[in-house]
């Protein structure tokens, strides 16, 4: 008998370099619910920024859900590439993981969504904003501490 072998579902990584705008979305691994201590979400953001500053990427908004991520990044150039700074990531955020959390990885794979108008990029950051909201965790996105942006001000929103 063969082996099952994944069927590929990312685009070719050209797809994610210069002036682009990706939705991605990273779970953790059987959903286990670690991001509601702010020790953990403040690593977790200091390693998210330093890969989007790497990778010429702005984080237009980030929000950490108890057991996912959701990242809004768009290149601030040419050479921006807002793939390799979310496996860059994951790479390191697994790896700080392992020493503080053992046990404790994200999921092998992420989701991403290429925005391409305007008009998607206003609908994907409301819907990450509102997500706490809809989750029932907060009243007001306000209320969620767990979000930030390297472009915004998300508490004037």
């Amino acid at each position: 008998m063969k082996p099952i072998r994944e069927r590929h579902h990312r685009l070719p990584a050209a797809h994610y370099t210069g002036l682009r705008v990706v939705a991605f979305t990273a779970c953790v691994h059987n959903r286990v619910r670690i991001f509601v201590d702010s020790w953990v979400v403040n690593a977790m953001e200091s390693i998210l920024r330093e890969a989007a500053e790497q990778y010429r990427s702005d984080l237009d908004i980030y929000l950490f859900m108890p057991d996912h991520l959701h990242a809004l990044l768009s290149s601030v150039n040419e050479d921006g590439d807002v793939l390799s700074a979310m496996k860059r990531f994951k790479q390191r955020s697994n790896y700080w993981l392992a020493g503080n959390l053992p046990g404790t990885r994200w999921q092998k794979d992420f989701y991403d969504r290429i925005v391409r108008t305007q008009w998607e990029r206003q609908n994907h950051f409301r819907y990450i904003l509102n997500n706490p909201v809809k989750a029932g965790i907060v009243a007001s996105s306000k209320d969620f501490r767990f979000k930030g942006s390297t472009k915004y001000d998300l508490n004037s929103m």
